[in-house]
């Protein structure tokens, strides 16, 4: 299989989380406008504040 590369800076970033929640092994969390996410990572720990989109990927 030969691996094309494609020039993606021109493809919005709604488009490409779109396609990307398509994908096997790729979640993603809506956040209200009224609410936040925290992740945890070890010791360390960020807030998202909606609207957010968070895509987790695991592929």
């Amino acid at each position: 299989m030969t691996n094309i590369k494609t020039d993606l800076t021109n493809v919005s970033t709604k488009d490409l989380s779109e396609e990307l929640a398509k994908r096997t092994g790729v979640r993603t969390r809506v956040v209200d406008v009224d609410s936040k996410v925290i992740l945890f990572e070890g010791a360390e720990q960020e807030v998202i504040s909606g609207p957010a989109i968070v895509i987790i990927n695991q592929d």
